[in-house]
């Protein structure tokens, strides 16, 4: 989300990407931000999205979704979705694999 909000790489429960940032209620999510700049920086980005000539690719549904409704919207944009096998590649059971790992249940990362 970061090409098309203020600041944020997920705008949590903020929607004001879609028309313009500021007074960001989120200034400490990643990336922080010390001082709130945001409502230039989306000025900028749709300064300059506004005179290119691009075409946007997604890794989800719901991210193609969330660019067809900001600064993005005039350009052509396209799901291409991750490439991962997922016969080969699928969640597991987290205990299980902790012990089989050695890792502590308690241990954070």
């Amino acid at each position: 989300m970061w090409s098309f909000t203020g600041h944020c790489a997920y705008s949590l429960d903020c929607d004001r990407w879609k028309h313009g940032c500021g007074h960001c209620p989120y200034p400490d999510a990643y990336p922080a931000v010390k001082r709130d700049s945001t409502a230039i920086e989306w000025k900028l980005k749709q300064w300059v999205y506004q005179r290119s000539n691009l075409a946007i690719v997604t890794p989800s549904l719901w991210l193609t979704e969330q660019a067809k409704q900001s600064m993005l919207s005039h350009l052509p944009i396209h799901h291409l979705p991750y490439g991962i096998d997922t016969d080969l590649y699928q969640p597991l059971n987290q205990r299980s694999c902790r012990l089989e790992l050695g890792i502590p249940e308690q241990k954070r990362f």
